[in-house]
């Protein structure tokens, strides 16, 4: 038995998952990937690499948790 109420499956599960999530950098992003800042943002620019996320003119950040599942897919 679970300490889980009922009905906490599913939808809630995924809004757990998804607060758990990391907003990284672009030094991070090159660190996990072993690729350049040019590569990275051609990368993304052609669609092949998650978008950051733009915090405001000059801020961009990764989700933690789409570039864990990027690298992933390209593992398997």
């Amino acid at each position: 038995m679970t300490d889980e109420p009922k009905g906490m499956t599913g939808y809630a599960e995924t809004i757990i998952e998804q607060t758990k999530d990391r907003l990284i950098t672009i030094k991070e992003v090159m660190a996990r990937t072993s690729l350049s800042r040019a590569h990275v943002y051609t990368l993304v620019k052609r669609g092949d690499l998650p978008a950051p996320i733009k915090l405001g003119a000059k801020c961009s950040r990764w989700s933690e948790q789409e570039l864990d599942r990027w690298i992933a897919d390209r593992a398997n």
